[in-house]
């Protein structure tokens, strides 16, 4: 069984790689051209969603011929597959969220799209948990041991929900890549033109992100709030990790 200390500094790893990827990912996406004519938001979701189906399903899986290896051999295994998880779930999330912003010069219409994007996030939540609570109840009746604690025993369950959830996810990229229009530089740059910076803060970051530089980050609250909230929340989980270990 692998030993609380070791996951908790997974945990911990993961929420430094994203709190390093973000900003970069954000910054990178603002800058590049695209790949042909997907334009520069959906090419950094295609890049992210190929690295989170590389590495989703295996953090949720057995060590590959090492599962009974020491607990550090198997550590050093899901290291790299946490790093590019992270990277590639920081760059579906900031290229979606930026994409509402290119794909429309209007306040009222950006609005909308994001409040579908959010009901949308709440609604894959709960079907996570709706999905693993239904593979516990189909699972329960096979298994000898009829009791609530979840053991080591239950593992096919969650890699089995890590390839349904990777099954949905990919149908519904498709759909969002065949079913959306592709926001290339040009266009972006005409709705820039019909913009008056200063009209709301979407439109006043979106310009003034065009005068700024990585020094001008680092002088901005708000991108040490995001990393120390980051930084947080990695320290939260290796402190619940340590208090398991203590107990």
């Amino acid at each position: 069984m692998f030993e609380n200390v070791l996951a908790g500094n997974l945990m911990l790893i993961g929420q430094v790689s994203d709190a390093l990827c973000t900003p970069f990912i954000g910054l990178e996406s603002d800058q590049t051209r695209g790949l042909w004519k997907l334009g520069k938001r959906k090419t950094w979701h295609l890049v992210g969603t190929f690295s989170v189906m590389a590495s989703f399903v295996f953090l949720f899986s057995e060590c590959i011929t090492c599962s009974h290896a020491p607990n550090i051999a198997q550590f050093v295994y899901y290291v790299p597959f946490v790093i590019i998880f992270q990277f590639g779930w920081a760059a579906t999330q900031i290229s979606h969220l930026s994409y509402s912003s290119d794909i429309t010069p209007y306040k009222h219409e950006r609005v909308t799209l994001q409040s579908v994007r959010n009901s949308f996030t709440v609604i894959a939540n709960l079907s996570v948990y709706g999905l693993l609570t239904l593979l516990f109840y189909l699972g329960k009746s096979d298994s000898a041991d009829n009791s609530d604690n979840i053991s080591p025993d239950d593992a096919p369950k969650f890699r089995n929900l890590a390839l349904i959830c990777l099954a949905i996810g990919t149908l519904f990229n498709c759909i969002f890549y065949l079913g959306t229009k592709n926001c290339t530089s040009a266009d972006t740059s005409s709705d820039r033109g019909t913009i008056t910076p200063g009209e709301n803060s979407i439109e006043r970051s979106t310009y003034l992100h065009g005068l700024m530089t990585w020094r001008c980050w680092l002088k901005q609250l708000q991108f040490y709030q995001v990393s120390g909230d980051k930084v947080k929340q990695g320290l939260l989980c290796l402190n619940s990790s340590l208090d398991c270990v203590k107990s």
